[in-house]
């Protein structure tokens, strides 16, 4: 009998070198991976339907069950809510507030420039004379191309008045956009929001310190 040339022995080494290699990293991963999935894929989907099953016969699909089935849903998260229910006007920060009075009629980053300098002068506002028209003017300094700070002091007097009495009252209207007022409209908005957020700064002063 003939002896096999080296050429053959050696692929044929390599050949059982590389069946154990095999062999032993799928055993590997088989030891490493309990579940049944891939290499026991016969067994894997039933275990799977099993786990899931969902006896039908237990639900009751009609019309009346699941109308009184979503009614008893959403009396509990009504209930829910009524146990949770915040006053959200109060946990609102100033600038929300300013907001909600305010943000369908001017620009947002008007009311964001007029509150941070208004909180600028928190602890230090002064409530009437030339040093309240100053401070008023200090907010809106700048929010409307053309005007000079002499324009800005002259209109804010009524405003300073108001900071006193404590009677400031709306003279723009609701109904028209901040596009469509006159220069002197939107100035008196601007002075409006000015006093609407020095007062919403000393409120929540208030609150924190209460």
């Amino acid at each position: 009998m003939a002896n096999p040339s080296p050429d053959h022995a050696d692929s044929a080494a390599k050949a059982h070198v590389k069946a154990q290699v095999e062999f032993a990293l799928l055993d590997r991963l088989h030891l490493e991976d309990d579940s049944p999935y891939a290499w026991q894929s016969l067994e894997f989907h039933p275990q799977l339907d099993r786990e899931l099953s969902i006896d039908d016969s237990d639900l009751d699909w009609t019309d009346a069950a699941i109308e009184a089935g979503a009614t008893r849903f959403f009396q509990t998260l009504d209930r829910l809510w009524d146990q949770t229910n915040v006053d959200l006007t109060e946990e609102a920060s100033p600038l929300t507030r300013l907001h909600q009075r305010f943000g369908d009629r001017v620009p947002t980053d008007l009311l964001t420039t007029i509150l941070d300098r208004a909180a600028a002068l928190t602890g230090k506002v002064e409530r009437s004379g030339q040093a309240a028209i100053a401070q008023l003017v200090s907010c809106v300094d700048g929010s409307i191309v053309g005007w000079s700070s002499d324009d800005w002091r002259t209109i804010a007097r009524p405003y300073a008045l108001a900071m006193r009495d404590q009677s400031a009252r709306s003279t723009v209207s609701e109904d028209v956009a901040w596009d469509d007022l006159s220069k002197i409209e939107r100035a008196k908005l601007s002075l409006e929001i000015t006093l609407a957020a020095l007062e919403e700064l000393q409120c929540d002063d208030t609150s924190i310190g209460d």
